[in-house]
C-alpha cells in the first residue's frame, strides 16, 4: 500500500508506509512547556481537541504546583506534545484544580477570516442600537453547558429503549 501527495494537477509523489513511518516524531511521554501566555490569549478558533491531564506515579506535587501556579497567574502553558508519530502544539489550562489540554490547529489550518466574503452594507445607528438592545436582552454572564441537550441522540436512545421494551425488532 502507498500514498501520495498531489504536487501539480494530475502529478503525484508516492511514499510508502515504511517511508512515512520514518518521518513520524517519536513518542516521548512528555509535554515540553514552550512559554505560558493569558488564558484568554488563544483564539478558540485554534481548539482542536480537548484532554483532561492527571499526574503520572510520582508526579502528584509537580502536578498539584503546576495547577495552583497557572491558577494564581492567570496563565495557560503553551507546550509541544507528541502523540501518535504526529507533533501537536496544545495549550495547557488549570480548569477546577485539574489541568485541561487543548490540542490545537497549526494557523496554516485555519481559514482567515479575510478570505470569508462578506459585502459592504451601511448600516444606520438606530439599527445598530435595536440590534445591541436584542442581544442585551438574552445576554447572560456565565455559560452554562448543562442547559444544553443532544435532542437528535435523546430520541434515538428513546427509539433504542422502545424497541428493546418489546416494540420493535431485536437480533443477535
Amino acid at each position: 500500500s502507498v500514498k501520495g501527495y498531489e504536487y501539480a494537477p494530475g502529478q503525484y509523489v508516492i511514499f510508502t508506509k515504511a517511508e512515512l513511518k520514518a518521518l513520524e516524531e517519536q513518542s516521548t511521554d512528555s509535554t515540553g512547556i514552550e512559554s505560558f501566555v493569558p488564558v484568554g490569549a488563544v483564539d478558540p478558533s485554534f481548539f482542536e481537541k480537548t484532554y483532561y491531564l492527571s499526574p503520572g506515579k510520582g508526579g502528584a506535587k509537580a502536578y498539584s504546583l503546576l495547577v495552583r501556579a497557572m491558577a494564581k497567574t492567570g496563565r495557560a502553558a503553551i507546550a509541544r506534545h507528541v502523540a501518535r508519530g504526529k507533533e501537536n502544539v496544545v495549550a495547557i489550562r488549570a480548569v477546577a484544580g485539574v489541568l485541561v489540554m487543548h490540542q490545537l490547529r497549526y494557523v496554516d489550518e485555519l481559514r482567515p477570516p479575510e478570505d470569508v466574503p462578506v459585502a459592504p452594507v451601511d448600516v444606520s445607528e438606530k439599527e445598530l442600537a435595536l440590534a445591541v438592545r436584542l442581544v442585551e436582552q438574552t445576554a447572560v454572564d456565565v455559560f452554562r453547558p448543562e442547559e444544553f441537550k443532544d435532542e437528535v441522540r435523546e430520541r434515538v436512545r428513546a427509539a433504542i429503549q422502545k424497541k428493546i421494551d418489546g416494540g420493535g425488532e431485536i437480533t443477535a
